[in-house]
């Protein structure tokens, strides 16, 4: 093999990687494409905000469909709400270059496991002793109840089933 097609071989290689490790961006809980709107299904420690994400368009060489689409939150919620549930985030497509007709790849990954999720699933949340919560400002909703979007971090949230038994405590 010739040194010229060696270095174009290990040139591919590493462009090939770097591709697979900078696609992995945010693990998004679910995506809805609509002609006019790309919704997207986050975690959310509380504070998420549709702001805190990149969503990076890659026309490729060509500039043609199919596009290349990455979704990177850059900026974390350190808030400790931690909605398993997650927030739905709808951005504009022809905003962000995908007109209604666009056909595109998605890069990141589709799942229930996200940095927030892993620190509930591994019990990384602070326990908080009852007495903290005692005389607070509280909202106590049903699950699958509308709330507000508020973030109050003197609040605390008490959520119940249909049964009234508690399913989860947050404060937000």
């Amino acid at each position: 093999m010739k040194p010229f097609s060696v270095a174009i071989l290990i040139a591919v290689l590493f462009t090939s990687y770097s591709a697979l490790s900078e696609s992995a961006g945010e693990v998004l809980l679910g995506i809805t494409v609509r002609p006019e709107t790309l919704d997207l299904r986050v975690t959310s420690g509380g504070c998420t905000k549709k702001e805190d994400f990149n969503i990076d368009v890659n026309k490729g060489t060509t500039g043609l469909p199919p596009y290349q689409v990455t979704v990177t939150r850059i900026k974390p919620d350190h808030c400790e709400a931690l909605s398993l549930e997650g927030v739905n985030l709808s951005f504009d497509r022809k905003k962000l270059g995908l007109d209604g007709s666009s056909t595109f790849r998605l890069t990141n990954e589709i799942g229930n496991l996200s940095p927030y999720q892993a620190k509930i699933k591994n019990h990384e949340i602070k326990k908080l002793p009852i007495s903290s919560i005692i005389g607070k400002y509280s909202r106590i909703y049903k699950t699958g109840e509308a709330l507000t979007e508020d973030f109050r971090p003197e609040r605390v949230n008490i959520e119940l089933d249909n049964n009234g038994n508690i399913v989860n405590i947050w404060k937000g």
